[in-house]
């Protein structure tokens, strides 16, 4: 029997998931990514580590920075500090294994200007943020609701929360704007998720399916609805209602 792919941009988000879920899983961690977020995307605060901003500051446009709700960025920044906690502990050591993205950074990408793994980091500008505004105005005329529910680990040592939204918009957006406007096409993703931060030690495989177990009894705690009524870029916020 032939199969058909499906263009619906909701299944695909989901479909993703499950891939990134069975990638971590079946092929352990990648050596190399945690060595990289280790030694070149984070620096140590006190006994804590944090990303560099290249890592995760939004340069296209975004949902976030902060979230909606206070109370959403502390839940999804209490269960980081945990996962740190139960990273360190499961490879018996005393420093941080984990770099954290700060609370007040939360989001999620709609279109990037520039992607920290592929090139070097251009932030959108403000021509492309007023093309953008005039797309967005004309195309919103309600909020965007994103409903988070669970914790991922990537096969590449990124945690993050993953969502799914209550509507189809924030696709057509992403392929609105990618049409439009030529240099936000980078990268652009096929899921509507939250990065909480990266892993900065290597598990065996022992110690990672552990870990996952441990993470998906956690991850019943992401548990939010997200409402959000405008856009961030580097150059202010997109108002649409």
């Amino acid at each position: 029997m032939k199969l058909t792919r499906t263009k619906d941009p909701d299944v695909i988000c989901r479909a993703r998931y499950t891939y990134l879920v069975r990638e971590c899983f079946s092929k352990g961690l990648s050596k190399e990514d945690i060595r990289n977020s280790a030694k070149k995307l984070s620096q140590s605060s006190g006994e804590m580590s944090f990303l560099l901003s290249k890592a995760y500051k939004p340069t296209g446009i975004a949902l976030g920075c902060r979230l909606p709700q206070k109370s959403d960025e502390k839940r999804l920044w209490l269960l980081s500090r945990m996962v740190d906690e139960y990273a360190s502990k499961l490879n018996k050591q005393s420093k941080s294994s984990f770099a954290f993205v700060p609370p007040e950074s939360y989001h999620i990408t709609l279109v990037n200007r520039s992607h920290f793994e592929h090139t070097n980091i251009a932030m959108i500008t403000v021509r492309e943020k007023e093309k953008a505004t005039d797309i967005i105005q004309k195309s919103c005329n309600k909020p965007i609701v994103v409903r988070l529910s669970g914790l991922i680990l990537t096969y590449r040592g990124r945690l993050i929360a993953i969502g799914y939204p209550c509507e189809n918009h924030i696709y057509d957006l992403r392929v609105q704007l990618g049409k439009k406007i030529r240099a936000l096409r980078v990268n652009i993703p096929s899921t509507v998720h939250i990065k909480l931060g990266h892993l900065t030690s290597f598990m065996n495989r022992s110690n990672l399916r552990q870990f996952i177990s441990w993470l998906a009894t956690e991850g019943v705690k992401v548990n939010s609805r997200l409402v959000f009524t405008n856009f961030h870029t580097p150059h202010g916020d997109i108002e649409f209602l």
